[in-house]
């Protein structure tokens, strides 16, 4: 019966995307993954991580582009760049063949800019970038490093932002909004992502202010996600804190301003509100607008990977956090994660 089931709802997602072929882009976006590390030991998934992702893949798989935060360079170099001694930071070292898990998953581009891509040096992001090329995956978030495709006849670029050196800088606004603004001149549906804001549980909320941690400038979200649509893009999607933040409509295009965890297999707290690792899949019209949604919720399970989550935890916490963070912009989201806009927008 559970797998009827299954085929059931496939069937339902398969022919919802079907019908808004050639009328909207299907965009799939998740928060942090990093699918084990060998650093300073060996924690790893079995079977290549195979099935680490598989409740999600038919999100992932049928959505025109999807993407995520790779939060761990792909990589077997032994030249740890970060102090190991200093007890306020991780480093993580990850495999180049567990990037096979997310080819099969279906994601088609990664943004690197983050602070953990680095942590074995330029080689480790070197090995990064040759690994996903091998696997057919695209990548953003070098100074002008941009993911770009073609679906449905519309040209889509995604770009990624982060508060670190070499990297599109998203402490820099003014520079950032004249690449936006460039590529809004050559591509129909203009993406940002960004790794930024403080960590943790106690950084749920949005604020039109700097945020730090561990004496780093994380930027300031709400004041560059803003000026990321004045100047010219169509979806902003966040993530950084680890945990979840709110959504808001900003002039008809949609912001996620943190989708937390979505697959990180171990060092990384997933427990409890943590461990909430939702899918959004968001519909733009052909001029990049907003169109609908939906928050597909799920649950990482402690070095398992994620599973379904039928009470919708996700969803029920970024509606929470919208309604309380804006309370006059935010998109209507109903109890099974669906987003719409409100009718008085």
């Amino acid at each position: 019966m559970t797998e009827r089931k299954g085929i059931i709802v496939f069937i339902i997602l398969f022919l919802n995307l079907f019908v808004c072929a050639g009328e909207s882009i299907s965009i799939a976006a998740v928060g942090d993954i990093m699918l084990g590390t060998t650093f300073p030991d060996a924690v790893l998934p079995k079977s290549q991580g195979i099935m680490l992702m598989k409740a999600a893949d038919s999100i992932l798989i049928f959505a025109d582009i999807a993407f995520g935060n790779l939060e761990a360079p792909f990589t077997e170099c032994e030249l740890l760049r970060k102090d190991s001694t200093d007890t306020c930071k991780y480093a993580f070292r990850t495999p180049p063949y567990l990037a096979s898990a997310l080819k099969n998953a279906g994601f088609d581009a990664f943004t690197l800019a983050n602070n953990h891509v680095r942590d074995f040096g330029d080689k480790g992001l070197k090995d990064t970038k040759q690994t996903l090329q091998e696997f057919g995956i695209k990548y953003t978030g070098m100074k002008n490093e941009i993911a770009k495709f073609e679906r449905d006849g519309s040209k889509i670029a995604i770009v990624g932002f982060a508060p670190y050196y070499g990297m599109n800088n998203m402490c820099n606004i003014e520079e950032s909004k004249k690449l936006i603004k460039t590529l809004s001149d050559s591509f129909d549906i203009v993406i940002v992502t960004f790794h930024g804001g403080s960590e943790g549980t106690d950084a749920q909320h949005v604020y039109d202010a700097e945020e730090s941690l561990f004496g780093e400038n994380r930027g300031n979200v709400y004041k560059f996600s803003h000026a990321m649509i004045d100047a010219g893009a169509d979806l902003v999607v966040g993530h950084g804190p680890h945990v979840l933040r709110a959504m808001e409509l900003y002039k008809g295009r949609l912001i996620a301003y943190s989708l937390g965890n979505f697959c990180t297999y171990a060092k990384i707290n997933t427990f409890g509100i943590s461990g909430y690792a939702p899918v959004i899949l968001v519909n733009l019209q052909k001029d990049g607008s907003f169109k609908d949604g939906r928050i597909y919720s799920f649950k990482q399970k402690y070095r398992q990977g994620i599973a379904v989550d039928n009470e919708y935890s996700a969803s029920n916490q970024i509606r929470k956090l919208s309604y309380e963070d804006f309370p006059e912009s935010s998109p209507v989201i109903d109890d099974r994660g669906y987003i719409s806009i409100p009718k008085s927008y």
